[in-house]
């Protein structure tokens, strides 16, 4: 197993040292601890609410027309809800693991939400 701290975005809610059990198998273990994450994310991070929609809705609609999709194609509303609901992990290095850190390094996961 091995340790992680869950730091809250709610300053009032305590930091939290949980640990998670490393997989033995090679792929799984690369993917173990952003796939705990995006449970973690999807459950406490909130949903994107009818203006976060507006917003992905107008940024699809640009997208679409740079690649030269015909001005004014709505975007489905299917495809929109889908993008809504979807959930990534955005990984930053803080501290890389090097020998001047004794092989001990910091990361940051962070949803794609802020």
């Amino acid at each position: 197993t091995f340790s992680y701290v869950l730091i809250p975005w709610d300053d009032s809610e305590p930091l939290q040292q949980l640990s998670l059990r490393n997989p033995t198998d090679l792929q799984e273990s690369l993917g173990c601890l952003t796939t705990e994450l995006q449970g973690h994310f999807r459950k406490y991070g909130g949903s994107v609410g009818d203006e976060g929609k507006e917003a992905l809705k107008k940024s699809l609609q640009e997208q679409m027309e740079k690649q030269g999709s015909s001005k004014g194609t709505e975007v489905d509303p299917k495809m929109l809800a889908q993008m809504a609901s979807s959930q990534t992990v955005d990984i930053v290095q803080l501290l890389p693991a090097t020998e001047a850190s004794k092989w001990y390094g910091v990361t940051m996961y962070v949803d794609d939400k802020g």
